[in-house]
């Protein structure tokens, strides 16, 4: 496993949480419950979470583009 910097960043405040519009967001539990289970910090957890939302939305506009 891959120990994460012992910073004490508060990641969880930019973390997106609307649900509503944003169909790629993460929740503030589950990213504290990650962030735990993985042994690394939030900020770690709101980096990958971000990547990740980027590559969703890449990939949903290429299926927009091929419809």
């Amino acid at each position: 496993r891959q120990q994460a910097s012992s910073t004490t960043t508060d990641a969880s405040a930019s973390i997106n949480y609307d649900h509503d519009r944003d169909p790629f967001c993460l929740s503030s539990e589950d990213a504290k419950e990650l962030s735990t289970r993985l042994q690394v910090t939030e900020l770690v957890i709101k980096s990958n979470a971000d990547r990740l939302s980027s590559i969703c939305y890449l990939l949903l506009g290429v299926h927009q583009l091929f419809r």
